[in-house]
């Protein structure tokens, strides 16, 4: 799991503990956050990129964001086996050789 360079503390996470790991830290630092898939692409037999929207809101002060976000997800034999996160819509599209 590789999240977006932007990210404050972007880190890039191995296996399952990796991804609970990374989930356990954004839950650290957002009350709430939630995420919107307005499209998804499947760009070949092994990778999905998703584009949407992610809400958030600070656990301590209570700030709100709202920013796009995109996955570039590779999939085998029907499980996910890596997820890219981007910020940027012309970053994600390239990282899956859409433009």
């Amino acid at each position: 799991m590789v999240e977006a360079p932007e990210y404050p503390g972007a880190t890039s996470r191995h296996g399952h503990a990796g991804v609970r790991e990374t989930l356990a830290s954004w839950s650290q630092v957002w009350g709430r956050l939630t995420t919107t898939m307005d499209e998804m692409i499947e760009v070949d037999e092994e990778r999905v990129l998703t584009l949407g929207r992610q809400r958030a809101r600070g656990g301590s002060g209570g700030v709100e964001i709202e920013a796009f976000v995109a996955a570039l997800y590779r999939i085998r034999e029907g499980r996910v086996v890596s997820m890219h996160f981007f910020l940027d819509e012309a970053q994600a599209r390239a990282a899956a050789g859409l433009g």
